[in-house]
């Protein structure tokens, strides 16, 4: 890396610790294949937003080492240090669930149900048995228990 280049990586990061405004600051130098700012000091690579969480809130406490985005804009490089907080591996996921970040439902890619043959399965379980909604569904006894009792696809 130049001289050169260095310098503004630096001078980029010093003045997104320093900026208090509420808009998203996006890494514009290296990323991991996730998409989180990385940065080299010495022969260590460090994610950006967890440099600039711990600048602005110190270290992370005992059991909350994760860098949370209120802003679930993380994995596109925001570095802003207000939507910056530390939480444990419970709040992390919370979070990427609420920003819409996890792939559930129909979104897995290895879903084979759709959200509406979830709902006719539920509108059917008042009037056929599960053995039933499985064979007619293609689905297992099991997974059609689990889709009525709402262990999946609750949120339907």
């Amino acid at each position: 890396m130049s001289r050169r280049s260095h310098n503004e990586l630096q001078s980029f990061l010093a003045d997104a610790i320093a900026y208090e405004g509420n808009d998203c600051l996006f890494w514009p130098f290296a990323k991991v294949s996730a998409g989180y700012g990385q940065i080299k000091w010495g022969r260590k690579r460090h994610l950006t937003h967890r440099v600039v969480c711990e600048a602005a809130h110190g270290p992370p406490p005992d059991g909350r080492p994760f860098a949370i985005h209120s802003c679930g804009k993380g994995e596109i490089g925001c570095i802003t240090k207000k939507h910056l907080r530390w939480g444990s591996r419970a709040d992390n996921a919370k979070d990427a669930k609420d920003h819409g970040d996890v792939a559930r439902g129909e979104r897995n890619g290895f879903s084979r149900l759709k959200e509406d043959d979830v709902r006719a399965i539920l509108a059917a379980s008042t009037n056929l048995t599960r053995r039933q909604i499985s064979d007619k569904f293609g689905i297992s006894y099991s997974h059609a228990g689990s889709i009525i009792r709402g262990d999946r696809w609750g949120w339907l």
